[in-house]
């Protein structure tokens, strides 16, 4: 008798940016920048693996983390309300945290975390506590998403 079995789907080939090279330099404690490009996820992923990696000046405050809003446009077109200095009035999607050291660059994976749906930006605050270096591509965010798939086995 087969069994039905909820397996992952494979990664994608390679990890992709959500962020240019340049927008997460010089980003102070509390402060945030909206992602130029938006993720088009019309082909319905429901999870996607984030990896952040980021280098600071100095050690992050102990406890400090990066907030990840998804900023979704459902209709296609308008997006919900989220900029570099205005962030949402709910909970962060996603919540990475950092350890308190003067090590170079961190690289810290988490999920699975929901994807959503359609076109959406990816809204960032440093909550380290330190100011992000100034240099482009020492501080990037990552994803590969996946789905389940249905298998008869």
């Amino acid at each position: 008798m087969a069994s039905n079995l909820t397996k992952w789907s494979a990664y994608g080939a390679t990890k992709a940016e959500i962020f240019a090279a340049a927008e997460l330099k010089n980003i102070a404690t509390t402060a945030g920048t909206l992602s130029d490009s938006a993720i088009d996820n019309t082909a319905g992923y429901q999870y996607a693996d984030i990896e952040l990696l980021i280098d600071l000046a100095t050690a992050a405050t102990a406890g400090g983390y990066v907030e990840l809003w998804f900023i979704k446009a459902i209709d296609g077109t308008n997006y919900e309300s989220g900029a570099d200095a205005v962030f949402p009035a709910r909970p962060a999607d996603v919540i990475i945290p950092v350890r308190s050291t003067t090590d170079d660059s961190q690289v810290v994976t988490v999920g699975p975390v929901m994807w959503p749906q359609g076109l959406f930006k990816v809204l960032f605050r440093n909550s380290t506590g330190q100011t992000t270096t100034n240099t482009d591509s020492l501080t990037l965010v990552r994803y590969r998403a996946f789905s389940d798939d249905l298998i008869t086995a």
